[in-house]
């Protein structure tokens, strides 16, 4: 079957359609996760400081812009020392929570891909199906995100060298360093699209087929080769339906909180819930319609080969 924007729309909600047994466990392992991270941040006691906003005391007196501009910038420093002392104290229950967060984080997402990848390819799939995949391939997972860190460190240094030329050039005639500056920033930004969107199979490769990390960014590259236009369109259309999905609770939510007393409250909090449910459901239907296309690019009919990509076109 040769891939398809449409049929891999229609196969993922097809498939989320039958993902509530991968849907509850994905939303309580959030809960607890979440709980659990959240939790080993609230017993460091954060300091109140960190927690209100920047303000300027109204004194009564004419508005001084200096004076103004110098109580933020004390505020600001207080800030910066209350955060220094809280996270020397509390840096190992931090530590805690970010390794719970991105553990925990990889481990739902292998469950997962793993769950949507068997509904697609079976039409079944259960609750073993998840806590087996998350446990068989959270480690490969877990190495392809620090081999994505180490990648990200790698190019911001590159970036902070090319600032530190355009500042040089800088010294030269000011359009200069305008139009390089402009050049640059939209090469980088058309350069992380385009690889966004080579990489977008990467995580799937690694749980669906049972790939290693570089072997399942081999994979994502095969697959999306040829076909990098299908691929955007088919991200480009996902996205805009999830954006929609999330406006419309977000402005139920708001609705809600304009309303007074337990009335308001109410309605906000049931709208968030089932706005949080139906956001995992699309996750799920999202995830559902890349699997239907990487599925289909594996296909005799696509002509795919993992190490060298999609057959030439006759």
């Amino acid at each position: 079957m040769v891939p398809a924007i449409g049929r891999s729309i229609g196969s993922g909600f097809q498939a989320a359609n039958r993902s509530w047994a991968g849907i509850g466990l994905y939303a309580l392992g959030s809960l607890i996760i979440g709980g659990i991270a959240l939790g080993s941040i609230l017993v460091t006691n954060v300091p109140e400081e960190l927690l209100q906003p920047q303000t300027v005391e109204d004194t009564g007196a004419p508005a001084d812009d200096d004076a103004a501009i110098t109580q933020l910038e004390q505020q600001v420093e207080t800030q910066q020392q209350v955060a220094l002392d809280w996270v020397g104290r509390a840096w190992p229950l931090l530590l805690l929570a970010l390794v719970v967060g991105v553990a925990g984080g990889l481990w739902l997402n292998a469950g997962q891909i793993g769950f949507v990848a068997q509904m697609i390819r079976t039409q079944h799939a259960d609750a073993k199906t998840f806590v087996q995949a998350a446990g068989a391939r959270v480690g490969a997972l877990f190495l392809a995100w620090l081999l994505s860190i180490g990648a990200a460190i790698g190019f911001a240094i590159v970036l902070g060298l090319v600032g530190v030329v355009l500042a040089l050039i800088g010294a030269g005639p000011a359009w200069l360093a305008v139009v390089l500056g402009i050049v640059v920033a939209i090469a980088v930004l058309a350069g992380l699209i385009w690889l966004a969107v080579r990489l977008v199979f990467w995580f799937i490769a690694i749980v669906a087929d049972g790939a290693g990390p570089v072997a399942g960014l081999k994979r994502s590259f095969a697959a999306t080769k040829g076909r990098w236009w299908p691929v955007f369109g088919l991200g480009l259309v996902l996205g805009l339906i999830s954006f929609a999905v999330t406006q419309v609770f977000q402005l139920l939510v708001g609705l809600g909180n304009l309303l007074p007393g337990a009335a308001g409250i109410t309605l906000a909090v049931a709208f968030g819930v089932v706005g949080f449910a139906i956001n995992l459901y699309v996750g799920f239907a999202v995830l559902g319609a890349y699997l239907r296309y990487y599925e289909d690019t594996k296909a005799p009919a696509a002509g795919f080969n993992p190490a060298t990509g999609p057959a030439p076109h006759a």
